[in-house]
């Protein structure tokens, strides 16, 4: 095989450039360790370009050994910085165009760019398929997780279903139970004696107990319901009128009636205001003032105030329990609002995501557009291979529902920008630009994904 004659001037050149690089990773400074990372890519293009001459093969290599492991080790450099900076690489891949625009071997220096170029490109497709696999397996996990939230979510509001309904039960159960005590005091009959005729006020709040347990009734134990809620303060009203009536003007807090009867009716018509208070304790608050005002100014003013005075501390502590229910209330119809905006969110993003196909329609208009006034000559090959792979893409996208980060979506995107890069690079080669001072237009109507999918 023979003994190699020294190196060239540009081999040596690009062995100096790459120690260079070596002292910049090893000093540690970031923006020299950039220019070197420049430079060396720039000698590899270079020397790659003199061995090249006049050959502009896309898969050109050296015809003897020593050669095509010089010019291995010369394309190693650019790998290194594609891997490190493939914005550096592509700057390098610029400057170098430019600077060899009226070199002689231009021409081989365009072929190196390109192959330089496609170095780059592979990387980003790679980097594409990774992050492709990170979106897909953060896609497998967000569905796993929004399975396990969805059924601890069913779980969770039939635990809820569950305990609002025994809780509901156990309320209208709890609720008749006192009602039927209360009514039971207020027709208290003399064991072995006939009772004498109720009083008016007895006969009304009688009444009025009964109305008001007709209308819960009515209302499935909703004391809600407003209706019951009439019903309820008529009824309490009733109460304090009753009172009234048997204390005679008496204004002593802890006055009861002598009689055993008396004393059950009493206590019975209290715990009906208390019964009330508990659920309402803004109406019993209401009624207490109605009618302390309608009694004022008369010789009972006094023992009214004390009657109406008996359900104070209930109405102050069921106020602040029942204000604690309302806010909890609200937070559960506000949890329920805001699933139901992430649903309407979701749909809203799905119907987007659909659209994009119309997008892709706008490009399929341009990819088969024809000559105005003539018919366009049959399209190339590469024209015929984006338009195939847009289809393609379009099909995906309608079979994945608009989901973008779908595997065969991913994989159809992929496809349809390697063949609009393709596309372009051909008609760069082939086109002769027009005459006159029009510059040419490269690959006008060349692929180009929507906005939406820029960052993939």
């Amino acid at each position: 095989m023979g003994i190699s004659g020294p190196p060239s001037e540009e081999m040596i050149q690009l062995r100096d450039r790459t120690d260079e690089l070596d002292e910049a990773f090893a000093e540690g400074d970031e923006k020299k360790r950039g220019n070197k990372l420049k430079e060396a890519f720039k000698a590899s293009l270079n020397y790659e370009m003199l061995k090249r001459e006049d050959t502009v093969d896309h898969d050109w290599d050296p015809s003897s050994v020593m050669g095509r492991e010089r010019i291995d080790a010369a394309r190693r450099p650019r790998s290194l910085v594609v891997n490190i900076s493939p914005e550096i690489a592509q700057q390098a891949i610029n400057e170098f165009r430019e600077e060899k625009q009226n070199h002689k071997y231009s021409e081989a220096a365009n072929a190196v760019s390109d192959y330089a170029q496609g170095e780059i490109n592979e990387h980003r497709w790679e980097a594409v398929a990774q992050r492709r696999e990170k979106l897909n397996n953060r896609r497998k996990n967000l569905e796993l997780n929004e399975e396990k939230l969805d059924s601890y979510q069913k779980n969770l509001d039939s635990q809820r279903e569950a305990f609002e309904k025994k809780r509901k039960d156990g309320q209208r159960a709890q609720q008749q139970e006192r009602l039927n005590e209360i009514t039971g005091g207020l027709y208290k009959r003399h064991i072995g004696a006939v009772a004498g005729m109720p009083s008016s006020e007895m006969r009304k709040l009688r009444s009025a107990e009964a109305s008001m347990e007709k209308a819960l009734k009515k209302a499935d134990g909703n004391v809600n319901d407003p209706e019951v809620a009439q019903k309820m303060k008529a009824a309490y009203l009733a109460s304090l009128n009753y009172e009234l009536e048997k204390r005679q003007g008496d204004a002593k807090e802890e006055w009861m009636p002598s009689t055993e009867m008396g004393k059950v009716r009493m206590d019975s018509a209290r715990e009906l205001r208390s019964f009330i208070a508990e659920n309402h304790p803004e109406l019993a608050e209401e009624a207490n003032r109605e009618f302390i005002e309608k009694n004022k100014g008369r010789s009972y003013e006094e023992a009214a105030r004390t009657a109406a005075s008996f359900t104070d501390k209930t109405i102050t502590d069921n106020k602040e329990r029942i204000k604690a229910e309302q806010a909890r209330e609200r937070a559960e119809l506000a949890r329920k609002q805001k699933a139901l905006d992430r649903q309407k969110a979701d749909q809203a993003g799905l119907d987007n995501d659909l659209k994009k196909t119309d997008k892709l329609d706008e490009i399929s208009r341009g990819l088969n557009a024809v000559h105005r006034g003539g018919a366009a000559g049959a399209a190339s090959s590469e024209m015929r291979s984006l338009r195939a792979a847009n289809d393609d893409l379009k099909k995906a996208l309608q079979t994945a529902n608009g989901n973008v980060n779908d595997p065969s979506v991913l994989n159809a995107m992929l496809k349809a920008y390697k063949e609009g890069l393709n596309y372009e690079v051909q008609k760069r080669e082939k086109m002769i630009p027009p005459t006159g001072s029009r510059k040419p237009r490269w690959a006008i109507h060349a692929f180009r994904l929507p906005a939406s999918f820029d960052s993939l």
